[in-house]
């Protein structure tokens, strides 16, 4: 299940987050977020477990994926690829999404890819030396908006 994201969530949010990035947010950082009129902060629940979480801001008629992460214990079972639909949907404001991604980061690149999102830019040492990102874009239209039905 997905729903918006709890002060009681945080914890399992922040160990997520520490567990998947060398630069990671802090609690603090995401109590911000539930708190931020922009920000659309959701989590994937199974069985009472948070399994991952998104954060997405919307200006206007843009987007950005902002952070996003799926437990480790729970991945390769589709869930990021389910956060990542949910995202693209919630921001239904939107007329294209951006997000930085760290160009060593494979599946992330790919997964961001399938969904039709395109490299439109790079950062070097985005994340620290000699840890460059990628800027990736994905026009959104009706059609990419309905993604999640597929899942």
């Amino acid at each position: 299940m997905i729903r918006d994201v709890l002060a009681d969530d945080l914890e399992s949010v922040t160990e997520i987050e520490r567990a998947s990035f060398k630069k990671p947010w802090s609690k603090t950082d995401f109590e911000t977020e539930i708190e931020r009129e922009r920000s659309i902060f959701k989590l994937l629940e199974e069985d009472g477990a948070v399994c991952g979480y998104f954060v997405v801001y919307t200006v206007l008629d843009e987007s950005e994926l902002a952070d996003i992460a799926v437990s480790p214990k729970h991945r390769g079972k589709g869930y990021g690829r389910l956060l990542l639909a949910e995202a693209v949907r919630s921001a239904d404001k939107a007329s294209v999404m951006f997000l930085e991604v760290a160009v060593d980061n494979f599946s992330a690149v790919g997964l961001y890819e399938s969904f039709g999102f395109e490299k439109v830019g790079y950062i070097k040492d985005y994340y620290g030396q000699d840890n460059d990102a990628y800027i990736m874009k994905l026009n959104i239209n009706g059609e990419v908006r309905n993604v999640e039905k597929q899942y």
